[in-house]
């Protein structure tokens, strides 16, 4: 299912060439990000110059998951760009190069996630309970994601190591895994961010 695209043209005459031009661009972008969400893409005139010819403005919005990213680009004493086609090429390189460096942003945060950290185990109720971790920071976990030997082998003070899900509860940060380590997995308890927790 192709993503939403869509072209407007401000004071001047649509061009089917041009609108051509941009929905190739687009596919091509839109295999290159494959979580683009919707483009917007904004043609203007904004100055109509007699003597030296007109000048475009092109302006790229991206919709993605949790940003809009933008890209503008203007013919604006730059003589060459008195054609739209080079406006739109920078453009559509601009947009790209932020989307490249969203794209690289988003993996960092999913290797963030991903990476287990550790805490020990604060309080206990039948079906879920909570971690401190080594920033103070308190940590929701249900039974299930408890891996073996399971949630009824934890007490409080255990400790554990800890994977963050990506997206929060609604009560705060939450655990998709939490496994039950030995005490001397925290390395040297003289040192260790855990000693107080004790």
């Amino acid at each position: 299912m192709d993503k939403p695209l869509e072209i407007t043209f401000r004071n001047l005459d649509r061009s089917e060439a041009v609108t051509s031009i941009i929905k190739e661009k687009y596919s091509h972008l839109a295999r290159f990000y494959r979580h683009l969400i919707s483009l917007n893409v904004k043609l203007d005139m904004p100055h109509r110059r007699h003597r030296r010819g007109n000048h475009y403005r092109i302006t790229i919005e991206a919709v993605v998951p949790g940003n809009i990213l933008v890209a503008s680009r203007s013919s604006e004493a730059i003589d060459r760009h008195e054609m739209p086609l080079p406006t739109i090429n920078d453009a559509f390189a601009a947009i790209t190069r932020k989307l490249e460096d969203y794209a690289r942003i988003q993996r960092d945060d999913i290797k963030r996630h991903d990476m287990p950290v550790l805490g020990r185990v604060i309080e206990l109720f039948p079906e879920y309970g909570f971690i401190r971790l080594a920033d103070d920071r308190e940590v929701y976990f249900h039974k299930n994601s408890v891996v073996h030997p399971g949630f009824g082998s934890l007490d409080v003070g255990a400790p554990v190591r800890v994977v963050i899900a990506e997206g929060e509860s609604s009560i705060g940060p939450q655990a998709s895994t939490v496994e039950a380590i030995h005490p001397m997995d925290l390395v040297d308890e003289r040192t260790s961010p855990f000693k107080t927790l004790s």
